[in-house]
């Protein structure tokens, strides 16, 4: 991560960075300093299977096919099949993500599944008013969950980026 070695990452310290204006130090924000921990402890995670957000996602894909079966026959190539695709695309979108490599990319994907989240509340809010079925209670819980979730982490990795603040180039008088 930015430049460590083997060694510093696998002793788990992050080196300190500064940016430099005409040999001024800026100093770390909190946000900025819990930031750059959140980065490092995430990129210690070898597998996207143990993420918390991908596990409660999984999850909430069981608890969306348990109650689109009870949805009537005559929504099984519609609401029924757009719910399940939608609810699979979370976690999906989650894996892909933490498996590109980069935080930007990580943080690309995590958007893509909170959109996809979204899209599936609306879908059982949907069912919900057309069929009056109940066995989506559990189902909204763990989406919001999961959408809590994704808002932080995308928070935090936006924080992080923003905080960070490359050194300002000194003008070349010719």
């Amino acid at each position: 991560m930015w430049g460590q070695t083997a060694r510093q990452r696998g002793s788990g310290r992050i080196p300190q960075r500064t940016a430099h204006h005409a040999g001024e130090d800026y100093e770390r924000t909190p946000v900025a300093a819990y930031s750059l921990k959140l980065a490092a402890y995430s990129m210690k995670i070898q597998s996207f299977k143990e993420l918390i957000v991908w596990q409660r996602a999984m999850e909430l894909v069981r608890e969306v096919y348990k109650a689109s079966a009870k949805l009537p026959n005559t929504e099984m190539y519609g609401l029924t099949n757009q719910m399940r695709r939608c609810a699979v695309s979370i976690p999906s979108n989650i894996a892909e993500g933490r498996k590109r490599g980069t935080q930007r990319d990580f943080t690309q994907f995590l958007r893509i599944a909170d959109g996809s989240a979204a899209e599936l509340e609306t879908q059982i809010l949907l069912a919900c008013d057309l069929y009056q079925v109940k066995e989506f209670e559990r189902s909204k819980e763990l989406l919001s969950e999961v959408q809590k979730m994704l808002g932080a982490i995308i928070r935090t990795f936006s924080l992080q980026a923003a905080s960070y603040k490359l050194p300002a180039r000194k003008k070349q008088h010719a």
